[in-house]
C-alpha cells in the first residue's frame, strides 16, 4: 500500500527525484525501504537517494552523508533536466 501511494503521489506531482529515509528505529519499514526505493526509481524513471537515520537515536544520522546524498541527487536532476531540454522534451 505504501509503495502504491508513493508511486501515485510521484506520478501526480511529476517529481524529478526522491529522497528515501531509512528509519533504523522501525525494523518493519527499514526492511521494505530498499524495495520501495527500487520501485520508485524504476517505475517513475527518476533518480533516488537513501539516507539512514534513527528517530530514537540521533547518533544514527550523519549530516555529512545526508548533504552528500542531496548534492548528488540535485546534480543528477539538473543533468537530466538539461538533457531533456537539449533533446527538446
Amino acid at each position: 500500500m505504501r509503495q502504491t501511494c508513493a508511486l501515485n503521489v510521484g506520478r501526480q506531482n511529476h517529481i524529478d527525484g526522491a529522497i528515501i529515509h531509512v528509519n533504523r528505529s522501525c525494523k518493519l519499514w527499514s526492511g521494505i525501504m530498499p524495495e520501495i526505493e527500487r520501485r520508485i526509481r524504476h517505475e517513475l524513471n527518476i533518480p533516488t537517494v537513501t539516507f539512514d537515520g534513527d528517530q530514537a537515536d540521533p547518533r544514527g544520522f550523519s549530516e555529512a552523508q545526508y548533504v552528500t546524498c542531496i548534492e548528488a541527487l540535485t546534480e543528477i536532476m539538473a543533468a537530466n533536466k538539461a538533457a531533456a531540454h537539449k533533446g527538446g522534451l
